[in-house]
């Protein structure tokens, strides 16, 4: 009898709760992923941003967060420069604006497949 009275009250307090406010997607708020590749057209370091080659050229903003990293060892912004070759990922914010979460540079020639 006593297990029966505990479990009406514990059912009635959990229908009696308010109802969960839902969250906002963590994709939503940090925009959607994007991986990247190809070669710097041009290198902003007063905006902190760089422009890719291409027929339409993006441009990626450096933040405070972005990891750069020139052939696996940490780099600054000094370190990137027009010509080369680079990767990495970055978020899309819902305005359009590209902010670079991790860039790659890579000035090391890739092995020959065997």
């Amino acid at each position: 009898m006593l297990a029966l009275v505990i479990t009406v009250a514990t059912l009635s307090a959990a229908t009696n709760s308010p109802p969960a406010k839902p969250r906002a997607a963590a994709s939503q708020t940090a925009g959607r992923g994007l991986p990247f590749h190809g070669k710097i057209a041009a290198v902003d370091k007063v905006a902190k941003s760089i422009t890719m080659e291409g027929k339409k050229q993006r441009v990626f903003h450096l933040t405070p967060e972005t990891k750069i990293n020139r052939d696996n060892v940490k780099a600054s912004l000094d370190a990137v420069t027009a010509g080369v070759e680079v990767g990495g990922y970055a978020r899309e914010l819902p305005d359009g604006k590209l902010n670079l979460v991790t860039l790659n540079i890579h000035t090391v020639a890739a092995k020959p497949a065997k």
